[in-house]
């Protein structure tokens, strides 16, 4: 038994149809009746009786919507934040998008949602479509990533948009009303220059976003920068821009608010992220003190359930590629039911 079959059970109990309960749900109609057939299998019970006029709850259904309610109150997480990201989900299409989002408030509870991000990543990926779909859903926070404002540094990193392009769509996002947006800065990427950082930062304070986040040029195993190398500006030079961006955004009326490592970094440095006051954003801090639960869905995704009472973490990992996750969706469902049995524990 999962919360998710539990979840079904109470929507076709709430819509009367098998029908309106998968459009409800965004899943087929065999989908939602296997499953429920499957659970009325596993309990040794019948939950519904299929009559002409309908479904309707038998007796023993009765009694076990009443329990399907209380262990879905009793797991409750209610969703403080939610954030679309850990890539570049604007290579979406905006009807991708739309249908990705409204399954999330199909199936999240995000009536108490303080925040909602986006991660839009590159400027290439961007429109004023997806922009409008984005906000229809109540996202209030993107990140438009430059890495850089040298059209040159752009160039030898491999990206495919300009410092224009930036430009643009950031100016797109103020049009169609966000209200918070997010841009990063690398120090430390090849054939760029303490002064050529300083030229982006100085471009990325005159379009004053809310937050900047600077990271530092982290060499990931291979990766072509790794293996190739390219003008790679010294450990001293980065730490410079590193140094540069904590005087030059001081003096902006930014004030940093998170931060933290990841290997191969150089210079042995670290990523700072900055905010304008009261425009933190949340999530961030959430992840990196470990005193909240964050549930993962998708490749790749890491749930964290986190006990305050005893400082005990459980981590439960997605597979990491879109195909392998597909191939095994069944078993990536059953490892949700260790959501409900940590919940139980604490």
């Amino acid at each position: 038994m999962t919360l998710q079959q539990l979840k079904y059970v109470v929507t076709v109990a709430e819509t009367g149809t098998i029908t309106e309960a998968a459009n409800r749900l965004y899943i087929s109609q065999p989908s939602l009746t296997n499953a429920i057939r499957e659970l009325e299998k596993e309990m040794k019970i019948t939950i519904f009786l299929r009559t002409n006029k309908g479904i309707i709850l038998s007796k023993e259904g009765e009694d076990f919507l009443g329990y399907a309610r209380q262990v879905l109150e009793q797991a409750g997480l209610r969703v403080r934040t939610l954030y679309v990201g850990g890539g570049t989900p604007t290579t979406l299409s905006a009807s991708q998008l739309d249908r990705l989002l409204a399954a999330a408030e199909a199936h999240l509870p995000l009536a108490g949602c303080r925040e909602m991000t986006v991660e839009a990543g590159r400027p290439d990926t961007i429109t004023r479509e997806k922009l409008e779909v984005l906000r229809e859903h109540g996202i209030e926070r993107i990140s438009i990533n430059p890495q850089t404002m040298s059209d040159q540094v752009l160039q030898a990193i491999g990206r495919r948009h300009t410092a224009r392009d930036i430009r643009e769509a950031f100016c797109t996002a103020r049009e169609v009303d966000f209200a918070c947006i997010n841009m990063d800065l690398i120090a430390g990427l090849p054939q760029d220059s303490v002064e050529g950082f300083r030229d982006s930062l100085e471009e990325v304070l005159a379009l004053r976003p809310e937050n900047i986040t600077v990271h530092t040029l982290a060499m990931k195993k291979g990766s072509r920068l790794m293996e190739e190398g390219g003008a790679l500006p010294s450990g001293e030079e980065t730490g410079r821009m590193v140094d540069l961006s904590l005087e030059v955004l001081e003096g902006a009326g930014y004030r940093p608010y998170y931060l933290y490592r990841q290997k191969y970094m150089s210079g042995g440095l670290e990523n700072v992220s900055w905010c304008l006051p009261g425009t933190e954003n949340h999530y961030n801090i959430i992840m990196m003190e470990e005193l909240q639960s964050v549930l993962s869905l998708g490749a790749g995704g890491v749930t964290k359930l986190v006990d305050r009472s005893s400082g005990r973490i459980v981590r439960l990992t997605n597979p990491k590629y879109p195909h392998d996750y597909l191939a095994m969706s069944a078993k990536v469902l059953e490892q949700k039911d260790e959501i409900l049995r940590f919940y139980r524990e604490v």
